[in-house]
């Protein structure tokens, strides 16, 4: 379509959105929420979720009137899905028997009401991880072409496939959690669809990052079997698992984990809010999100990347105004609202500002010019071993960085919002001080989404089929460095999200199972907290072990074809590539499922044996485990990363050519292990979290 068409056609699409996000903040802010004397005011909730799906839509119609013009991108953007395609449905197939069984278990305990609201939540999730792997997809191999108009251009459109999937996943959690306390009006209901979708995100992210990890090994271990196969060989039965693995599963786990953080922070809120201040306290984290979700639109809406040497530091003024915006709406939202605790209005600016200097300090890991980088690049000099050391004491001592500012923010949260003087408040204030941080989330997963689509470019320009122009190659290195840098500045924030968003649960199960304090003495609490300490440990390595088991059977099924069919290396037949990702998914997803049974098993006999005090502690335990495993693994990966960057700018490669293939290695162990540890800790501490929660009505009934 002509350029100048499809500008009138967006101006007019955008127009409409303009309009429409003007009349539901009126009819948000000036009717329904002025109107304290019912329940209307939940209802903002629906219009700052409608908006975000409109916004969506604006932006997937923008990417997709400027379509691919080279029919090679258009045949492996159609690859790409069919291979996608397998691999999600397959996964959904197996994961529809353990929420069939768990669903039949969940009717007989509680009742018809609760498992409705565990189908929807699956089935959301399900729906969030199709929609956005389908966007990831079709924006992987189409914007690659986007640079044939400038580099800006380029940049623009890959913004707006993350804003696309961050408003998805915003806008999937808030309706349906509004929707399903209108009709059943109980926290312990609508908690069945965070347990829903914990539960999903548990299966489908391990099961991806397996698989990516393993399909990453079985390559290597192919590539090394027939040294007639190059990269990205279309003899390579491997070719179709490996390109959806490296260039959709980080936006299909990223998608998944903003769905279930929204859908725990405020269902967790609402229902400490619920039972402290009644309908007033449920529907203030409803209102505030929503504060949230506006001010991320009209921020997002207004950011423009013209600085393409520079555009992280655009996207950080981009969060910083978000953020600033806000805060100051959350201020005058809770003054007219509720004046006589206008003190609530501080956790939520205290977590508003604890995760974007969370995200702020990250740069000095992931630049490769400040001294952790360098102090590992340095060390490279003298031994492998000096750097491998220096990169875990950088780690290490990011660990108590990161702690430091989380307790701080618990802490002062507390105290900001009355603790000391109303206990339950103080408890309210944890919980909101979460959803501060998660608040502006569309704008910040966006800027995460961002890296994303940006670093995987590479994948699809390496090409498939036929060779492509050194020109696109060297744009797509220069994208992928600016995505790889964007993605490491915001892991932090989604960790610490993670961790926030399990704390509140917990807070949430204490206030609802009668546990006002837990006795760190009592053996039985003491005991359970190690075993939670142990647990993440136990998981990762059972999730290391999938890893190579996975990895066999590609091996394996690589070698069969092969054999099988000796034409595939002549290129006369076409290799069954989609056997790979039919075997991959099979086989990951059942591992996974018999594993996460056995921690499942432990929660429970702690639970039986023991009592709900054990459990709460089991629970801490697992949490404060993993947040010092993901954070160290997280750092140290992009310290490696950032020290790798370094060496090849500043060092001669002709001269320092073994202490660049050296650092080179260092940081593919501590990437490896971070994408294993980091993403399947985060997802088992949600879901456990949201297990405690949801055991509750076993304990009253």
């Amino acid at each position: 379509m002509d350029r100048n068409k499809v500008t009138k056609r967006l101006f007019f699409w955008y127009a409409i959105l303009w309009v429409l996000l003007i009349i539901a903040l009126y009819l948000a802010f000036g009717v329904y929420f002025v109107d304290t004397t019912t329940t209307k005011s939940k209802w903002v909730g629906l219009f700052a979720g409608s908006i975000a799906i409109l916004l969506a839509a604006c932006k997937m119609l923008e990417i997709s009137l400027f379509k691919s013009v080279n029919p090679l991108f258009k045949k492996i953007s159609q690859y790409f899905i069919n291979g996608l395609n397998i691999f999600n449905f397959r996964i959904i197939k197996i994961a529809l028997v353990v929420v069939f069984l768990s669903a039949c278990f969940l009717i007989k305990k509680i009742g018809v009401a609760y498992v409705t609201s565990f189908l929807i939540g699956c089935a959301f999730n399900f729906l969030v991880i199709h929609i956005t792997s389908l966007i990831a997809a079709k924006i992987t191999t189409r914007s690659s072409q986007f640079y044939n108009e400038s580099m800006q251009f380029a940049l623009r459109q890959f913004f707006n496939c993350g804003t696309a999937i961050s408003c998805i996943a915003v806008a999937f959690s808030i309706i349906p959690i509004v929707v399903l306390f209108h009709v059943y009006k109980d926290y312990q209901v609508i908690n069945g669809f965070v347990l829903g979708a914990t539960l999903i995100a548990l299966l489908n992210n391990v099961s991806n990052i397996a698989v990516k990890q393993a399909s990453i090994s079985a390559e290597n271990v192919v590539l090394e079997m027939f040294p007639q196969f190059e990269n990205n060989d279309r003899r390579n039965p491997l070719l179709l698992l490996s390109g959806i693995s490296r260039g959709i599963f980080d936006v299909n786990i990223l998608s998944s984990d903003l769905f279930t953080l929204f859908s725990i922070v405020l269902i967790s809120s609402m229902t400490i809010g619920g039972e402290f201040l009644q309908l007033m306290g449920a529907f203030l984290p409803i209102i505030i999100l929503s504060c949230g979700i506006f001010s991320s639109i009209i921020v997002n809406l207004f950011t423009n990347l013209k600085n393409t040497k520079n555009p992280i530091k655009q996207l950080f003024i981009s969060m910083f105004f978000a953020n600033l915006i806000f805060c100051c709406g959350t201020y005058f939202l809770i003054k007219n609202w509720l004046p006589t605790l206008i003190e609530l209005t501080a956790p939520v600016v205290i977590g508003a500002i604890g995760g974007f200097v969370v995200s702020f300090l990250y740069v000095r890991y992931a630049n490769e010019y400040y001294k952790p980088a360098i102090n590992v690049s340095n060390s490279i000099l003298s031994s492998f071993e000096n750097a491998f050391k220096q990169t875990l004491k950088e780690g290490c001592a990011s660990v108590f960085v990161f702690a430091f500012i989380l307790a701080i923010c618990v802490i002062t949260s507390f105290l900001s919002s009355g603790g000391i003087i109303e206990p339950s408040l103080g408890v309210y204030g944890i919980t909101l001080c979460a959803l501060g941080m998660l608040a502006v989330s569309v704008i910040t997963i966006a800027i995460y989404s961002f890296g994303f689509a940006t670093k995987n470019v590479d994948v699809v320009l390496e090409s498939y089929e036929e060779d492509i122009c050194d020109k696109q190659n060297i744009v797509a290195n220069s994208l992928s460095e600016i995505g790889t840098k964007a993605v490491s500045l915001f892991k932090a924030y989604i960790n610490s999200a993670t961790v926030f968003a399990s704390i509140a649960v917990l807070i949430a199960y204490s206030i609802l199972a009668g546990l006002e304090q837990a006795d760190i003495l009592n053996p039985y609490v003491m005991g359970a907290l190690l075993l939670g300490v142990a647990t993440p440990f136990l998981y990762c390595g059972f999730v290391m072990g999938i890893i190579s088991k996975v990895a066999q059977r590609i091996v394996l099924e690589v070698k069969k074809q092969i054999r099988t069919y000796a034409q595939i290396l002549r290129y006369e037949i076409r290799p069954d590539y989609e056997k790979c990702v039919n075997i991959a998914a099979i086989n990951s997803s059942i591992q996974v499922i018999v594993v996460s049974a056995i921690v499942v098993l432990i929660f429970s006999l702690i639970l039986i044996k023991l009592d709900i005090e054990a459990l709460l502690g089991y629970v801490i335990g697992v949490i404060l485990s993993s947040f010092g495993l993901v954070f160290l693994t997280s750092a140290t990966s992009v310290i490696g990363k950032s020290a790798r960057r370094y060496c090849e700018k500043e060092f001669n490669y002709s001269q320092k050519q073994n202490e660049i293939n050296a650092i080179s290695i260092n940081e593919s162990i501590f990437a490896s292990i971070k994408d294993t540890v980091s993403i399947s800790l985060n997802s088992l501490m949600k879901f456990l979290a949201v297990l405690a929660l949801s055991v509750v009505p076993f304990l009253i009934f």
